[in-house]
């Protein structure tokens, strides 16, 4: 008997830790120092056709779910979604030319680093944080063209305020009504990016985009029950 109440009280011990160690929160990193877009001048890959100006956009709207960065070459965003290890202040990747990263906030909209190319050279680098701008505020709405017919009165109102963008996408699918929040943010040279998400905060797309002379041009690219939807809203 003694021998068994020993045993259920180390048991208990041995559960009792576990579910202590299970309940404690994962530390959670401030990405607010590391959001918005984040250019600097690359002297290691400079060349006679190249500036050598690269960067990388980080919008992340609600944390690390459905957060979205791309990296920035001369300006314009890569299609490829960027991989970026992000730590506190500090932010690692790995650029499309080979190599590694590593930077850190060391200054308001400065970071600086290591930039290392695939060759193995390592140059010091700093980059600068854009500015946000109210050259794009306004609001924007018009209903998405779906080529399959399938999701008929998809209606989008998005919201651009000092590069900061938010509103709805709305789908009637079979007379069902569904809205998915969106969130994302419009960058200098007028490129978007932006995540929807549905009502239990799952991602339901992650899309790109532009504002040009007063119009908003977005895809969603499939899903929840549609083709790919094409907007141009004014």
């Amino acid at each position: 008997m003694r021998f068994r109440t020993i045993a259920t009280i180390v048991l208990a011990c041995i559960l009792g830790a576990a579910s202590a160690g299970a309940q404690q929160p994962q530390p959670q990193v401030n990405l607010e120092p590391l959001r918005g877009e984040w250019i600097g001048k690359v002297d290691a890959l400079a060349s006679a056709t190249d500036p050598g100006m690269r960067g990388f956009r980080l919008w992340a709207p609600r944390g690390l779910v459905g957060a979205g960065a791309h990296y920035v070459i001369n300006g314009t965003s890569q299609a490829d979604p960027l991989r970026l290890q992000v730590g506190d202040r500090a932010v690692s990747f790995s650029p499309k030319e080979g190599g590694t990263v590593s930077l850190r906030v060391t200054a308001p909209n400065e970071m600086t680093g290591t930039w290392t190319t695939a060759q193995g050279a390592a140059s010091q680098v700093r980059f600068r944080r854009w500015e946000p701008t109210t050259t794009f505020d306004r609001d924007y709405s018009g209903r998405g063209e779906d080529r399959m017919s399938q999701c008929v009165g998809f209606l989008a109102k998005l919201q651009v305020r000092n590069s900061s963008l938010n509103g709805t996408f709305e789908s009637n699918y079979l007379a069902t009504s569904r809205i998915f929040d969106a969130m994302g943010s419009v960058w200098s040279n007028g490129e978007l990016d932006l995540t929807a998400y549905d009502k239990d905060g799952t991602v339901a797309w992650v899309s790109r985009g532009k504002v040009e002379n007063g119009r908003m041009r977005v895809t969603l690219k499939g899903g929840v029950n549609c083709g790919d939807l094409e907007f141009d809203l004014r």
